[in-house]
């Protein structure tokens, strides 16, 4: 029998929700948590993946419906066991045996079941992700990735305003200390301070805002949220340097039907089907797209503007479960308007 078997994390909550609104239409659901310790292939054959729970045995069969909700490749199954030690090579050989196991068991999944969210496509790279979008004709503000001061202050005259949003984090080397600056405006002193090459760092053009808007979309449909953070100077910058004291206003907001198209066609571009966009919106109603998270908490958007898209995405994947016995009574579910 078709089982809905869905991956995640034992903390996260939104996951738990959905999980809620399944069992409260009488369908069944199997959670498997990735950073469950106790997370083990027991038998592997072609037609069937045996995997050993805390919570139990879970049979993941050909034709099941698997949801990859938040998965990573650094899991206790993935490492237990297993050691980096590479002076041992009995460890060397154990930590590259359980890496192909994990492989293996990925590569059923695509192949064998019905994936909803590629676990291949769950991280993506910030620079292919501008690129494909500037050649769909999505705005982003302009951007460098450099070493060398002299480009970097070149690109600061430019622009006046820069933002440093590096892949990790921008770090110099300066007195013997190491200095870090994480996603913040960039100024004159801080230039200064960089010596004439340093470790390569991403930086943008600074938009001023309107507002941001945070779309989170889940095969085609879009819920989106304006956040007021521009009279903040905390969350000035990114919203995402909460103020827990005076949270941002935010409301729902509705995004003009060729912007959304264009997304969508981004989230084809890189084979995605869940994930949270980024966008600044400036006085002049311009649109500045900033990245896409893949995962994409949604928790944040669903309570503040009553979309309930917890509720949404259990009721479309109870839609998958019927389509697969093909049931005449289909589950109908209700699409909200953008």
């Amino acid at each position: 029998m078709k089982k809905l078997i869905i991956f995640s994390e034992n903390k996260d909550q939104s996951t738990s929700k959905i999980v809620r609104w399944i069992n409260f239409y009488n369908y069944d659901v199997v959670r498997i948590n990735i950073d469950d310790k106790e997370l083990d292939v027991l038998k592997f054959h072609s037609n069937c993946l045996k995997l050993q729970t805390s919570n139990g045995y879970v049979d993941i069969m050909i034709d099941d419906i698997v949801w990859f909700r938040r998965f990573s490749s650094s899991t206790s199954f993935f490492l237990k066991g297993s050691s980096s030690n590479y002076e041992d090579s009995l460890k060397m050989f154990e930590f590259h045996e359980k890496s192909n196991v994990f492989l293996s068991f990925i590569h059923f999944i695509r192949l064998k079941c019905k994936v909803i969210c590629d676990p291949v496509f769950l991280s993506v790279n910030k620079t292919h992700v501008l690129l494909e979008a500037e050649k769909i004709g999505i705005t982003c503000p302009q951007w460098l990735i450099t070493n060398n001061r002299k480009e970097l202050t070149a690109f600061f005259q430019k622009h006046e305003l820069i933002v440093n949003k590096t892949f990790n984090q921008f770090s110099f080397y300066s007195n013997k200390n190491y200095s870090k600056v994480l996603a913040s405006l960039l100024t004159k002193d801080d230039l200064d301070k960089i010596p004439n090459t340093f470790n390569s760092g991403f930086f943008q053009r600074y938009i001023p805002k309107k507002y941001e808007l945070r779309i989170f979309f889940f095969e085609n449909t879009f819920f989106s949220m304006a956040i007021f953070s521009q009279n903040d100077e905390q969350t000035k910058v990114d919203f995402r340097n909460y103020n827990r004291k005076k949270p941002n206003r935010s409301i729902p907001v509705t995004i003009p039907e060729n912007y959304k198209k264009k997304l969508i066609e981004l989230a084809k571009k890189l084979s995605l089907q869940s994930g949270s966009f980024d966008v600044l919106v400036t006085d002049d109603d311009k649109y500045y797209f900033l990245e896409v998270n893949p995962i994409g908490q949604f928790g944040m958007v669903s309570f503040p503007c009553n979309y309930q898209i917890e509720k949404f995405i259990a009721e479309s994947l109870i839609q998958k479960i019927d389509n697969s016995f093909k049931n005449e009574k289909a589950f109908v579910i209700q699409r909200p308007h953008d």
